[in-house]
């Protein structure tokens, strides 16, 4: 396990912290992005952290917030951040490690408590979004083609989670269940089909593999941890 610290230019207020290791098959231990809620730092060098927030994701005194880091190796990044209370969005892009972005359309969720985007990259060019709504019936599961300048809904779940996928077409979604899909319809995935008392899953992909765990508390990744093929 990495120990990364926080910058000391993060305030101490922030209290919720997600770190995402990236391009560890290019540069071992040394590319990881981390995510404090407001702000995303970046660091490549083993060095220093810097800072790579997009103009425009954050507005002080709006409900104007990040919703999902992606980042795919040390240069490409994907970001989503939306106003709940105008119902408006961006998708954010970066080729150059955040140095610079590009700017997408995109919508906000609704302002429920639990309400939140679940992000997926697969390529440069191909990603899912997942609408978790708590409050409302279903979930909507969105798609991009063209590297996030447009999305089409592909999906309505009755489900909550994260999705994670492995190719266009094989995908996992994990919430108070793991489901499966090979075929854009999601089933309930037979290994974790025993009784369990998970109040919520989450999962993380590697190639060939996946890990499925507990969420004890939110954005933190400990719990007992099932592994399956995938």
């Amino acid at each position: 396990m990495t120990v990364v610290k926080k910058p000391a230019h993060v305030v101490a207020a922030v209290v919720a912290f997600v770190i995402l290791g990236t391009a560890a098959g290019a540069v071992p231990g040394r590319a990881y992005v981390l995510w404090t809620g407001s702000k995303v730092y970046v660091i490549d060098d083993g060095l220093a952290w810097r800072q790579v927030t997009p103009r425009g994701a954050v507005k002080q005194g709006t409900f104007r917030a990040i919703d999902a880091v992606a980042f795919r190796g040390t240069r490409e990044g994907w970001l989503i951040a939306s106003d709940c209370a105008t119902g408006r969005g961006s998708v954010y892009r970066s080729f150059d490690g955040g140095r610079s972005w590009r700017t997408y359309a995109f919508h906000a969720h609704s302002c429920a408590g639990g309400a939140n985007f679940s992000l997926d990259v697969l390529n440069g060019k191909l990603a899912w979004v997942l609408q978790n709504e708590p409050t409302s019936p279903t979930a909507r599961l969105y798609r991009t083609t063209n590297g996030g300048r447009t999305w089409h809904v592909v999906r309505k779940l009755a489900e909550y989670g994260k999705v994670a996928f492995v190719s266009p077409t094989t995908g996992w979604l994990a919430g108070l269940r793991l489901l499966q899909t090979v075929d854009g319809i999601f089933r309930q995935h037979a290994p974790m089909a025993d009784p369990l008392d998970f109040e919520q899953l989450a999962i993380d992909l590697v190639p060939g593999l996946a890990q499925v765990w507990q969420v004890v508390e939110p954005l933190v990744d400990v719990g007992t941890r099932r592994t399956i093929d995938c």
